[in-house]
């Protein structure tokens, strides 16, 4: 099967050697260069550092974990990529924002769907450390499910360096458990679709242009196509009668499983590494 028509028919998939590894060795450097200058930063209390340009420590869904909108690179990547991801897709796109992620030890992503900036998306391996593991072939996937049921337990989609995930990530759930290696740096790039409904709202994210802060994102345009995104939401969950009913009030009860049996497996991986010790 082509490449176009299983992302079609599933909604994702894997595409190896997205950029070459070289590329992708030398943004895994970059990554972690950022990642220590904004911590020397934090931890010597910079009077300029400035959490929207230099990036964060800890978002909303992997406490303390450094991330970075927007950055220069990274958007830059984005824009660049606009023709690869036309190809996979089938679509006509336009760039939203980049968003990367320095995961570290037990970081966990919980399953999720994305906002309307994040339509078509891919996550793309730049590098990572898991010299601390015994098991010299493990790999962290990323968990997907490509029916859009939180009934559905997913599968494992497994990245080296330079491959990504293409997937369309406001409609599918996509989930990671925790993570056993050191470090692993990861950069999600995201698009919209121009013959979509939140084409007028999402263009770079609702800033003037890429490589902008997230000071320059226009809310009320963010908030607009939020709106549209709930009520396709509903209208579908409607559609679906007593199912889409039942399958509405899953989400808290399995987001709570979820959470427990990630608590379960840390708690067994920290007892494990002190009898290790």
């Amino acid at each position: 099967m082509k490449t176009t028509e299983f992302f079609e028919k599933h909604n994702y998939v894997l595409v190896k050697n997205f950029i070459p590894r070289v590329l992708a060795d030398y943004l895994y450097r970059y990554s972690r260069v950022v990642e220590t200058s904004a911590k020397i930063m934090v931890d010597t209390k910079f009077p300029k550092y400035d959490l929207e340009i230099f990036g964060k420590f800890g978002d909303g869904q992997v406490p303390g974990t450094f991330y970075r909108y927007a950055d220069p690179a990274f958007d830059t990547l984005l824009v660049h990529s606009v023709p690869a991801m036309e190809f996979v897709t089938g679509m006509v796109l336009q760039p939203t924002y980049s968003y990367w992620r320095m995961y570290k030890k037990d970081d966990v992503l919980k399953r999720h769907r994305d906002r309307p900036s994040c339509e078509i998306s891919a996550t793309l391996c730049l590098g990572y450390d898991t010299s601390n593991v015994k098991d010299k072939k493990y790999n962290w996937p990323m968990w997907i499910d490509e029916t859009g049921s939180l009934t559905n337990p997913g599968s494992p989609i497994y990245m080296e360096p330079g491959d990504c995930i293409i997937y369309k990530g406001s409609k599918v759930d996509h989930w990671r458990l925790p993570f056993e290696g050191e470090r692993l740096a990861q950069v999600f790039l995201h698009y919209s679709d121009q013959n979509g409904p939140f084409a007028q709202y999402t263009k770079y994210d609702a800033r003037p242009f890429v490589g902008l802060p997230g000071y320059f994102r226009d809310q009320e345009k963010i908030d607009k196509a939020g709106e549209i995104g709930y009520n396709l939401y509903t209208s579908q969950m409607q559609g679906l009668g007593e199912e889409g009913l039942a399958e509405k009030s899953l989400i808290e009860r399995t987001q709570r499983d979820f959470d427990d049996k990630n608590e379960m497996k840390l708690n067994d991986t920290k007892n494990s590494d002190t009898k290790d010790k």
